[in-house]
């Protein structure tokens, strides 16, 4: 099932993609990216596949100036009924950008996906895992070795027999699937709760899902700043040897992620008269780190089930325990909603929307 992501220069030299760079830009994932150098004309073939589970119809394309918007001359493709997708493209001057998908169909839910994943260039699979990673590489100035282990850490994967590159397919591996389940139910988490205050500015153009996609955006963003913090903290503690630092999302770091994501909203859009554990109290918090906690392992590591043997039992099986995973996280956020209680403010979704979209756009509304 893995393929294998290539980059050859013109000229005949071709690069085995297996190590990963360093930090390029401090822009964040929604930012307004980097100026792009111009170099020699590069001939890009990217195949790999999108996965939460596998996300199929996703827009994909090669973020040129880093700014999670697909511009014009940027090359792009759909990924297939299986998640899986070649792009093809000459005349690529870039050296440093990034591979962006967004919106598509979960295939395990059936549901439109209202996210964004993000990837490092030569990275093979563009999932949860490889979205946290590139942002600590990119926007924290962390080493491709240290976000690997940190990202590996947190997930609680760095020590088990059978790991694999975080870049690897999660479907065929419990351990990766674990891991990028429990960053993407975060995710949804983050999203759901900051979908109370930040509601489309025109539904008729922009479906909340739409606007989900932009707040996932900026959730993971806040998400690695809180990763970042929290781990420089630990780091001071163990007089900088990074190998005893135990990174952990906690129930507190679901809400200082909530606190960031207000901060971002209150300067950008003006959102004033909401408190962050308004919007995540402590019960919220508490109740969504331990069910992520017990599932990731429960489903997972624990299961029994053998990723990547049968495709066809794989996709039954994530979809009854991803659909499951996925609605008892919104209902949680549903339990506690504070929507027309408090204050909101209204925006556009991306320029881009009507590419990554539903082509039915049955998932406006």
């Amino acid at each position: 099932m893995n393929k294998q992501i290539l980059i050859g220069i013109m000229g005949g030299v071709i690069l085995g993609l297996q190590g990963c760079g360093g930090a390029s830009s401090s822009s964040s994932i929604g930012g307004s990216g980097t100026q792009t150098p111009t170099n020699p004309a590069t001939t890009v073939q990217l195949s790999g596949a999108v996965v939460d589970w596998y996300i199929t119809n996703a827009l994909v394309f090669a973020d040129l100036n880093k700014n999670s918007i697909h511009d014009a001359g940027e090359p792009s493709v759909r990924s297939d009924a299986n998640g899986f997708f070649d792009l093809s493209q000459a005349d690529i001057t870039a050296t440093d950008y990034d591979l962006v998908a967004k919106g598509g169909i979960d295939k395990a839910t059936g549901n439109y996906y209202a996210a964004t994943l993000l990837a490092e260039r030569h990275y093979k699979n563009i999932t949860p895992l490889t979205t946290l990673d590139t942002l600590l590489i990119r926007n924290h100035g962390y080493s491709s070795a240290d976000a690997d282990l940190i990202v590996q850490k947190l997930v609680g994967m760095e020590d088990k027999e059978d790991v694999v590159s975080l870049d690897a397919n999660p479907a065929t591996n419990k351990y990766l699937l674990s891991g990028a389940r429990m960053l993407a139910m975060y995710n949804n988490v983050l999203t759901e709760v900051m979908s109370q205050v930040v509601q489309s500015s025109d539904t008729a153009v922009y479906s909340q899902d739409d606007i989900k996609v932009k707040i996932s955006r900026d959730a993971w963003d806040q998400m690695a700043a809180q990763v970042d913090d929290e781990y420089r903290e630990e780091l001071k503690k163990e007089d900088g040897d990074k190998n005893k630092v135990e990174p952990e999302i906690k129930d507190k770091s679901l809400q200082f992620m909530v606190k960031l994501l207000l901060e971002k909203y209150q300067q950008q859009y003006n959102l004033t008269g909401v408190d962050y554990q308004t919007l995540m109290p402590d019960a919220l918090a508490k109740a969504i780190f331990d069910y992520v906690d017990t599932v990731t392992d429960d489903d997972f590591v624990l299961s029994g089930h053998a990723f990547g043997d049968d495709e066809d039992a794989d996709d039954v099986y994530m979809t009854t325990v991803q659909t499951t995973q996925d609605d008892t996280v919104v209902k949680m956020v549903q339990q506690y909603s504070v929507t027309g209680t408090v204050p909101t403010v209204q925006i556009k979704g991306d320029d881009d929307e009507k590419e990554y979209g539903d082509d039915d756009d049955d998932h406006h509304g």
